[in-house]
């Protein structure tokens, strides 16, 4: 029998069990014998994290011997660049760099003196590995690297490999809170800083980065680098996605949606993370960016309480309708209901649109109001897979009093009329849901939330009473618990047979159904044989495991 050793298996063996061993873990692998080491090593070295010398002494020597392995380095500071430059050209197969470089002025910091404003970094050495990582695909810069004062940032720009895919950019925002002092509230000035470029440094003549798809902006001042953003959007032609993330303050969006309107014809994705707001024209101007329609837009909650739609940028998010394919708007409280009810009349192609949060520690979700649906054209969004939104305004006047049994307000209509008209409506309702044949997850609300101040003093925006009001008149530390109650929205569909839930029969891809949070009234509450044969041959199809994982792909919190 021929002896069988670590050498004799395929390569792609180890491969599958290297994925699930730490660093740790590989050392001790390359440490038993010379075959383990030839086999684990290129993985023990495909990613190199450089810290600072006085950490790792040695650690930028070893490269000579297992640069070709690499094909992942991380620099924590900046200081080790001039040493990894030495030993850059073993580095043949390096695909992805990041060099991190923290420190940032802010504010006041800005008007210090020349003589006392820290020194510029000596960007040679990173020029000199840009020009030797001819294969790179992925780059991150950071901080005081990115200082446009150094007069040499252009030509790092000018290095940056045309094999790249991914650029993010981040943590230089040098003027941070402190905006309406170093930039001018004029908008339009900003958009004519472009129009009136006299830039003399031949940035047209540069080569474009062809392979370039995403941009990422992360704390990063759009609205104040411009020479920067300029040099760089110049040479993307074929950027697909926009992601700005943790913008810590309102950042004027119009000079930055100038240049992508401009010089990047083919961006069709936009993602903000952790954003503060913006002014309504600015995010109008950002919305009227893409040449070709944004297919993908993602606003997860803004940090701010204020309104973050209005308007003129409202308008310019249905001018994107045609193209449009997913959306999330988690606690845009402030996007309308004929908003919404127009998109969906105007977005054939839309897949995902979601607009309920879990958290909302910062606004409230958007809702749509059934008296818009009845109103409004019938949908075309027939290709929709997921849909979560608050579904309001109905009539119910079965239900008499709120989930923590207060009464409603006198002048209160939708409390008030005939479960006739109440089901009219509703029937109309059902008919447009039942229209979203190819429907795999379905949510009309949820009651594990988390709620502000603003949402318990604003009942209209959140579904029903989270807050019991008495409860919280008592002293803090006078009470035996702390949570938020359970609540209930009181003007939303019966879901029942009489009441038109049959029209959504046609739904047989449907596998989350999500209701909760619906008040329950005095004809509803009660079920008949026809309502628990109907229930249990709907919910026969669902099924509880089912996530939709596009928004979590791209480094989005998860819903659940």
């Amino acid at each position: 029998m021929e002896k069988t050793t670590v050498s004799s298996h395929p390569l792609e063996v180890f491969d599958m069990i290297a994925i699930h061993l730490d660093p740790k873990e590989l050392v001790a692998c390359v440490q038993v014998n010379h075959d383990w080491s030839r086999t684990f090593a290129r993985h023990l070295w495909r990613e190199v994290r450089i810290r600072p010398l006085y950490e790792c002494p040695n650690s930028l020597h070893t490269l000579k011997k297992y640069g070709h392995f690499v094909q992942a380095i991380t620099c924590e500071n900046y200081e080790m660049v001039e040493l990894l430059a030495t030993h850059i050209q073993a580095c043949t197969n390096l695909l992805e760099l990041k060099i991190l470089e923290g420190r940032c002025p802010y504010d006041n910091d800005l008007s210090t003196s020349s003589q006392n404003a820290p020194a510029a970094l000596d960007l040679e050495p990173f020029i000199t590995i840009l020009q030797h990582a001819v294969h790179l695909r992925s780059l991150t810069l950071d901080g005081a690297l990115l200082d446009e004062k150094n007069p040499n940032l252009g030509r790092v720009f000018d290095c940056i490999p045309e094999s790249l895919k991914i650029l993010e950019l981040g943590g230089w925002d040098p003027i941070n809170k402190d905006r309406s002092y170093h930039l001018e509230d004029d908008s339009q000035q900003l958009v004519q800083t472009d129009d009136n470029d006299t830039e003399s440094d031949a940035t047209g003549l540069l080569t474009p980065l062809p392979h370039l798809e995403k941009l990422v902006f992360r704390n990063y001042a759009i609205d104040y680098n411009k020479q920067t953003l300029r040099r760089l959007l110049k040479r993307c032609p074929n950027v697909e996605t926009i992601r700005l993330e943790d913008m810590s303050t309102v950042y004027h969006f119009r000079f930055f949606s100038s240049l992508l309107f401009r010089h990047c014809p083919k961006v069709v994705h936009l993602h903000l993370l952790e954003w503060y707001g913006s002014f309504d024209g600015d995010l109008a101007a950002l919305l009227d960016a893409s040449q070709a329609g944004w297919r993908t837009l993602g606003f997860p909650r803004s940090r701010s309480n204020s309104g973050v739609f209005g308007p003129l940028s409202s308008a310019a998010l249905l001018r994107n309708a045609p193209t449009l394919e997913n959306v999330r708007l988690d606690s845009a409280y402030d996007v309308s209901s004929s908003t919404v009810q127009k998109l969906f009349s105007a977005a054939p192609n839309l897949k995902r649109f979601d607009a309920i949060a879990r958290d909302r520690s910062h606004t409230c979700d958007c809702q749509l109001d059934a008296r818009d649906i009845v109103g409004g054209s019938d949908w075309v969004c027939t290709s929709l897979e997921s849909l979560k939104i608050r579904i309001g305004g109905i009539p119910r006047p079965d239900i008499l009093a709120r989930s923590n049994l207060r009464p409603f307000d006198d002048d209160d209509e939708l409390h008030k009329g005939t479960m006739e008209d109440s089901r009219r409506i509703q029937r109309r309702v059902y008919s447009q849901l039942g229209r979203l044949t190819k429907l795999k997850q379905l949510v009309l609300g949820h009651d594990d939330v988390e709620c502000n101040n603003e949402c318990m003093d604003r009942e209209s925006y959140t579904e029903g009473e989270y807050y019991d009001r008495d409860y919280y008149e008592v002293d803090y530390f006078d009470r035996d618990y702390y949570e938020v109650q359970n609540g209930l929205q009181h003007e939303c569909l019966e879901m029942t047979v009489e009441s038109g839930v049959e029209l959504l029969k046609d739904l047989s891809v449907l596998k989350v159904l999500e209701l909760e949070a619906r008040a329950h009234g005095k004809v509803s509450s009660e079920y008949n044989e026809r309502e628990y044969a109907w229930k249990n041959e709907f919910e026969a199809k669902l099924d509880t495991r089912y996530q939709d994982h596009f928004w979590t792909r791209l480094g989005y919190l998860p819903y659940y």
